[in-house]
């Protein structure tokens, strides 16, 4: 027969297992509790940041695609304005070199005519005695200065009325001052006519041409020395129209004298 001590030791033990597994029990569900509600915490505090960070991360993309843009509009207006500069610069090139061909063109023109003068056959003149009256004409500063009056021409060839001495002088242009067999002629400065290409075809020396007849006169040119290249273009027309001529080179005062002897022309 059990004791009664040994029954209260057994029921004494069972109470202390029932109160350490209780114990146990709470301290498990205590621990699983906090765990959980630390999982849980550190979770909603990342879907927390995700929330607030998500938007901030979209607003800078958008500002830095704002950047972006910005930056490729300014480079795209910097290659239009350099496209433009240099399409600017390749029409003027285009000038250019449009006015260096006509240069060109101009110089092979002037090479050719110079080719031409240079092949030109050239002949030595000729001077001889003529009975024919001297027409007298002065170049000077590259002008045409008419001495003889040229104003009209001598339609009777039996006229005895030819030449300076009946002619007269053209005083639109020249003073006349006579002394004794001396005439002195002073040519008016700025007058005259331009010696120029296609002069002949107006002025004075159109009227040369038209009006003085080759048959009965013929051309004394008085050249000064600064209008040479003048004179042989103008001695190059009155050949070509099948006068004689002839020249002297004037330094100083310009002067005439009657009867000097016998005339000679080429």
């Amino acid at each position: 027969m059990r004791s009664r001590r040994n029954d209260d030791l057994g029921s004494f033990e069972l109470l202390l297992d029932t109160m350490c597994n209780t114990f146990g029990g709470i301290v498990f569900i205590a621990l699983l509790l906090s765990i959980l509600s630390q999982s849980i915490e550190i979770t909603t505090q990342s879907d927390i940041n995700t929330q607030f960070h998500t938007p901030k991360t979209d607003l800078y993309k958008k500002i830095e695609k704002v950047r972006l843009n910005l930056s490729l509009k300014d480079e795209q207006e910097h290659l239009e304005k350099r496209i433009r500069k240099n399409f600017d610069g390749i029409e003027s090139l285009k000038k250019n070199i449009k006015t260096i061909e006509k240069d060109i063109e101009r110089l092979n023109k002037s090479i050719a005519s110079s080719k031409k003068l240079q092949t030109r056959k050239l002949r030595m003149p000729k001077l001889h005695p003529t009975n024919k009256s001297p027409v007298f004409i002065a170049i000077k500063h590259g002008r045409f200065y008419a001495i003889t009056n040229i104003a009209y021409s001598i339609t009777n060839l039996l006229s005895d009325e030819w030449g300076n001495s009946v002619r007269g002088y053209d005083t639109s242009d020249i003073f006349i001052r006579e002394y004794q067999n001396i005439t002195t002629i002073e040519l008016i400065s700025g007058r005259g006519q331009v010696i120029e290409n296609r002069a002949e075809l107006s002025g004075k020396i159109q009227q040369a041409v038209l009006n003085i007849n080759p048959a009965k006169e013929f051309i004394t040119f008085a050249v000064y020395p600064d209008s040479f290249a003048e004179f042989n273009y103008v001695k190059d027309i009155f050949i070509n129209k099948g006068f004689d001529y002839n020249w002297f080179i004037i330094k100083n005062n310009l002067s005439l004298v009657k009867g000097a002897g016998k005339v000679h022309a080429q």
